[in-house]
């Protein structure tokens, strides 16, 4: 009896992990499964950013800086009552910035 409780633990254990993984954490999306709009106006940048996929949330958005090349990784979640937005607008002020990038394709360009 006690090795089925123990098994019946590491089991409800491997679940909850897999849980984890797709519902709160994520994986970084692609760009062939965003839709992107960048609107410029008044001095700052307005970006749209929408999973393309119904059963994918956007959880997170990392920045990360290559000169005055702003990168943008989008995490994607499976929808759920936790996490279940599916399109984030974020608002920039133009200032050093030069180019924008999303994954691997220039979403917007000072030039």
């Amino acid at each position: 009896m006690k090795k089925f409780i123990i098994g019946v633990l590491i089991l409800v254990l491997l679940a909850s992990f897999c849980a984890l993984k797709f519902f709160v954490l994520g994986s970084p999306a692609n760009d062939a499964s965003l839709a992107v709009r960048a609107e410029e106006g008044d001095g700052q940048l307005a970006i749209y950013i929408e999973s393309m996929d119904s059963a994918h949330a956007i959880s997170n958005i990392e920045y990360r800086y290559n000169g005055t090349a702003l990168h943008l990784t989008v995490w994607t979640v499976l929808s759920s009552p936790l996490n279940n937005d599916a399109e984030r607008c974020l608002y920039y002020e133009i200032t050093d910035e030069t180019e924008i990038w999303l994954d691997n394709k220039l979403i917007w360009s000072a030039h």
